[in-house]
């Protein structure tokens, strides 16, 4: 079984520091299985079906209700559709430097070095009204 390479396999992505970038994703395959090489953070902003990403002994199950931030690394991935038979999300990648400008302007610090320490490279939020709104007007600039 062969490397996906993330972000390479959607678009072509520069080296440059600081760089953001917000790409539709779209399938309609029912199940896609496979390992997956995240040479850059992401977000997955999913609102029809379910990603399921296998890491040492986790599982994580990536709902519609739910937002998952995810360190570079390499990944045992499985995506089902949902009952409409599509699975969309949006995808945000973004190197360390993004995340560090970030956290140094947070008036109430996050601390993600915990992530490293329990050898977790991910993050899972619930979305709220804010965040689903959110994720309505990114589907339209994009």
């Amino acid at each position: 079984m062969n490397y996906t390479i993330l972000p390479d396999v959607l678009y072509e992505p520069s080296d440059e520091k600081g760089e953001i970038s917000i790409v539709p994703y779209s399938s309609g395959v029912p199940v896609i299985k496979g390992r997956s090489m995240l040479k850059k953070n992401m977000i997955s902003l999913i609102w029809e079906g379910e990603k399921i990403i296998h890491y040492t002994q986790e599982k994580i199950s990536l709902q519609p209700d739910q937002i998952l931030l995810l360190a570079a690394g390499n990944y045992l991935t499985t995506q089902r559709f949902a009952e409409k038979g599509h699975i969309n999300s949006i995808l945000i990648f973004f190197d360390n430097s993004v995340l560090n400008d970030f956290l140094e302007q947070q008036k109430d610090p996050i601390n993600f070095t915990s992530l490293t320490e329990n050898s977790r490279p991910y993050v899972l939020f619930e979305k709220d009204a804010y965040l689903n709104q959110y994720i309505v007007s990114l589907k339209l600039i994009v």
